[in-house]
């Protein structure tokens, strides 16, 4: 996964623009490992994409920890439980409004 080097300095913080390569390979290794990794790079690289979750499954947002200079890592994934916050579709909500998960 190549990320926009452009985009890249703009958004990310000062002290790991220069470690836009090691992200690009913890992402290819994330999407790699796995079929989910796999399934969260289809969904992420839709604009449109969405993951429909159940309480126990897990949660696809991919947390990468960096302590200094030392290799970045990605996190274990937390699981969806009850009373965690989402987004709804349904038309009775706007776009983005937050709901409960039943």
């Amino acid at each position: 996964m190549k990320l926009n080097k452009p985009w890249w300095e703009h958004l990310a913080p000062k002290s790991m623009i220069g470690r836009r390569r090691e992200v690009e390979q913890l992402l290819e290794d994330f999407m790699r490992a796995s079929d989910y990794g796999l399934e969260w790079a289809r969904v992420a690289a839709n604009p449109h994409g969405v993951f429909r979750l159940k309480p126990g499954q897990v949660i696809p947002v991919v947390r990468m920890i960096f302590m200094g200079d030392r290799s970045g890592f990605i996190s274990p994934f937390l699981k969806i439980m009850d009373g965690h916050r989402t987004v709804d579709r349904k038309p009775e909500y706007s776009l983005g409004e937050s709901t409960r998960v039943p």
